[in-house]
C-alpha cells in the first residue's frame, strides 16, 4: 500500500484548483471576435522571413508603408495557411493586404523577448490568393474557446478526486 504525504496532495488539489479556475475564466471572460474587430493594412512587401519558434515556425512580414512588425503565429502558421503558395507568389515589392485586430494595430503587444513592437496578422491575402482567411481564425480562436471549457471542467474532477483522497485514510 503506498502512503503519500498530505502536503503533496493539499499542493496538486491547489494547483488543480487554479487550473480549473484560470481556465474557466478564460471561457466566461470569452468574447467571440466578429468582422468588425478587424482593420485591413494594404502595404507592399519589404521583407519576409520564416522564423523557428520554440514550437514550430511562424512569418514575420515588414511592409514598406508601416514601420510595425507583423508577425503570422505559429498557431495560425498551419494549415489551412497555404504556406507553398504564399511563398511562390509573395516577393519584395509585393501588394499585400493584412487582416489585424484594430486594437493590436492601435496599441501593438511587445514580446518579452525581443520587445519589438508586434502586430498579429489573423488573416492575409493579395489580389490573387487568400493565403490565410481571417474567417478561419475566428472559427479556431471559438474552438478555443470550447477547449477552455473542457479543460477547467477536468481540473475540477481532478481538485475534487485529490480533495477526496487527501481525506481518506491513505494520506498520512
Amino acid at each position: 500500500m503506498i502512503i503519500i504525504s498530505k502536503w503533496k496532495i493539499t499542493i496538486g488539489a491547489v494547483v488543480a484548483g487554479a487550473i480549473a479556475l484560470f481556465a474557466l475564466y478564460s471561457f466566461a471572460s470569452f468574447r467571440p471576435l466578429t468582422r468588425d474587430d478587424f482593420t485591413s493594412v494594404q502595404g507592399t512587401v519589404r521583407h519576409t522571413a520564416e522564423l523557428q519558434g520554440e514550437t514550430g515556425p511562424y512569418l514575420e512580414l515588414y511592409l514598406q508603408e508601416n514601420p510595425l512588425r507583423f508577425r503570422v503565429p505559429i498557431d495560425a502558421y498551419k494549415p489551412p495557411f497555404k504556406k507553398a503558395e504564399f511563398w511562390s507568389n509573395v516577393h519584395f515589392g509585393s501588394p499585400i493586404v493584412l487582416d489585424v485586430q484594430s486594437a493590436l494595430l492601435r496599441e501593438p503587444l511587445r514580446p518579452p523577448a525581443d520587445h519589438v513592437p508586434t502586430v498579429f496578422v489573423d488573416g492575409i491575402r493579395d489580389e490573387n490568393t487568400i493565403y490565410y482567411d481571417v474567417e478561419d481564425r475566428m472559427r479556431w480562436l471559438e474552438g478555443n474557446h470550447w477547449m477552455a471549457l473542457i479543460v477547467g471542467a477536468g481540473f475540477v474532477v481532478v481538485t475534487i478526486i485529490l480533495v477526496l483522497v487527501r481525506r481518506s485514510s491513505y494520506v498520512k
